[in-house]
């Protein structure tokens, strides 16, 4: 997964944190790294696309692992989930979809345990402001 790193506070109150996405605070951040991680083994093809035996095979498999990181952080969560499921990876197209939509309701403020919230009446509302 991509290196990324929060910084701290710039003197002077100004912000320094560098980092992409909606997140209020950088938690969500490192659980979404995480778990790209765990799910494509990025920086594992790396280390084979530089050191393995078989370098050209190795590095298409992380140039593809990387298109579909990428593709996660533009918030084409599902088409990425699809591909992998037609590829016959379907645990990881779940792993993939559960902790987008885990990562959506912590950005909302929810419980993802709780099974009674609404999530289609949140969007609708947030869609709505």
């Amino acid at each position: 997964a991509p290196r990324r790193a929060p910084s701290p506070a710039k003197p002077g109150g100004a912000n320094g944190d560098r980092y992409f996405g909606p997140y209020t605070d950088t938690g969500h951040m490192r659980r979404l790294l995480a778990t790209l991680q765990s799910v494509f083994g990025v920086r594992q093809l790396r280390f084979e696309a530089r050191f393995g035996d078989s370098r050209d095979e190795a590095m298409g498999r992380y140039k593809e692992a990387l298109g579909r990181c990428v593709g996660v952080l533009e918030g084409r969560t599902e088409e990425v989930a699809a591909e992998l499921e037609a590829k016959g990876e379907a645990g990881k197209a779940e792993e993939l979809r559960r902790i987008g939509a885990t990562t959506r309701l912590d950005f909302l403020g929810l419980d993802p345990e709780k099974t009674s919230v609404d999530v289609v009446a949140i969007a609708t509302e947030s869609s709505v402001e």
